[in-house]
């Protein structure tokens, strides 16, 4: 009866082992059903950026982060370079609007020159006249 005893034990322990497995199985292929979708992302990825598929998984995750970092990196760097080129787009429009300015005042200048040069020659004219008489 010990023998029947030891045996039926036996049996609920691979039972409860079975069973255990069985549960552990199901939770991977959850795990595997929820890591699909991310793994063929990963594969995509690899596959426009030109990375190597063979190599092991966490190397594979490994350099997708660099190129993601040089992604990031040089969208950063575009951003930046964008933001320069509107604020001396802005500069630019600064500096032709004072160029404009500077223009139209030394036209102004220009033209009225003759007639102040003029004006000064007669004022000198007539202090010396006085000066002299």
């Amino acid at each position: 009866m010990q023998r029947i005893g030891g045996n039926v034990q036996t049996r609920q322990q691979l039972l409860d082992e079975a069973n255990s497995l069985r549960s552990q199985s199901n939770a991977l292929a959850v795990d595997a059903a929820q890591l699909a979708p991310i793994v063929d992302l990963l594969e995509r990825i690899e596959q426009r950026r030109g990375l190597d598929p063979s190599l092991p998984f966490a190397a594979r995750v490994s350099a997708l982060q660099g190129a993601i970092s040089r992604h990031e990196q040089a969208h950063a760097d575009f951003i930046r370079d964008e933001r320069d080129r509107e604020d001396l787009g802005r500069q630019h429009n600064v500096a032709k609007a004072d160029l404009r300015q500077l223009t139209y005042a030394q036209t102004s200048w220009e033209s009225a020159w003759p007639a102040a040069t003029a004006q000064m020659h007669r004022a000198l004219e007539r202090y010396l006249e006085i000066r002299g008489a």
